[in-house]
């Protein structure tokens, strides 16, 4: 069966039908035959790329939170600075693994990679690792 719902539902709608797709499957024998794979149109990872890039950082410094009051003690400036040392970190991994993204989903539009059963088998675990990956960075991120 193959789905495709991106176009006809908001992001918050496919999320619940995914999800809703997801706990019907459950852990039952049937989840084990299922496998995943990103239907790309030609040239489609690119886009969804640059546009997902955007609002990760508007200018290659660092992002920074608001400018430090005065009277903000000791403890308070080396915590900041730790969570916007552990949010540049956060961002250059998610950069590395979303350069990743980019590649294996080139691989995936490939019909000739499904001719290697194995070889497609493990670019799909590895894209959805690396997609669980970056949702949980991003999840970082936005608790910092």
């Amino acid at each position: 069966m193959v789905g495709n719902w991106k176009m006809n539902t908001s992001l918050e709608e496919a999320r619940q039908l995914a999800g809703a797709i997801g706990a019907a499957v459950g852990g039952g024998a049937m989840r084990d035959s299922i496998t995943i794979v990103p239907c790309l149109p030609h040239g489609e990872s690119s886009r969804v790329t640059a546009q997902r890039s955007k609002p990760a950082r508007a200018s290659s410094a660092p992002a920074r939170g608001p400018a430090p009051a005065r009277d903000e003690g000791r403890a308070d400036r080396a915590a900041r600075h730790q969570r916007e040392r552990e949010q540049a970190r956060i961002e250059k991994d998610i950069e590395a693994r979303e350069a990743r993204r980019v590649v294996l989903e080139q691989q995936l539009a490939d019909p000739e990679v499904y001719h290697d059963g194995t070889r497609a088998k493990e670019l799909v675990g590895e894209y959805e690792r690396l997609r669980a990956e970056l949702e949980s960075l991003w999840q970082r991120i936005g608790e910092l």
